[in-house]
């Protein structure tokens, strides 16, 4: 019997275009992370260099991570050059679309509205989803535990159902 070969592991990263300040506030978090990805994982993300998104994306190629960039045209001037591939897509919703069918796991860093959107667009998606996607929220610094609250908050008021969180996970610092 002949063994599949082993595809690489695909996952996605959401989070700050801007921010943070200071810009060096997660750089422990940031050295944590990368090291637990290896080299030949494929991160597929927006595709930029500013803000804590691009500042990860840059020390995850160095480290030999493949970077996928899914760009709307706003992001095209701050497109990250080691980019291995490039999708193009008109608005943030088809991109966001693309980005959560071709990977099994999303890796969200701290970050604004847009990050906000993705996370809860994704959790409500994975409802209708046969094979639900990992949601892993990075809680560096802490920065996501009001969300956890609000999380708990809303399963014990009766408005979320425990498996509407089941691939929901947290991490102080590494991938999971």
């Amino acid at each position: 019997m002949a063994l599949e070969p082993t595809r690489p592991l695909k996952v996605c990263l959401c989070g700050g275009m801007k921010g943070p300040y200071p810009p060096e506030r997660f750089d422990a978090e940031i050295s944590t992370f990368v090291a637990s990805l290896s080299a030949g994982t494929s991160v597929v993300y927006g595709g930029v260099t500013t803000g804590l998104i691009g500042r990860v994306a840059l020390a995850l190629a160095e480290r030999g991570v493949i970077l996928e960039g899914a760009l709307t045209p706003e992001e095209m001037t701050d497109k990250c050059d080691k980019l291995a591939q490039v999708y193009f897509f008109d608005s943030y919703d088809e991109r966001q679309g693309y980005m959560f069918s071709v990977v099994s796991s999303v890796y969200f860093l701290p970050g604004g509205l847009g990050t906000f959107h993705e996370l809860f667009s994704l959790l409500l998606k994975n409802k209708e989803l046969r094979e639900p996607r990992k949601v892993i929220l990075l809680n560096w610094g802490g920065y996501w535990t009001p969300v956890k609250q609000l999380l708990s908050q809303a399963e014990e008021s009766g408005f979320l159902k425990p498996e509407d969180l089941k691939a929901l996970q947290w991490s102080e610092g590494g991938a999971n």
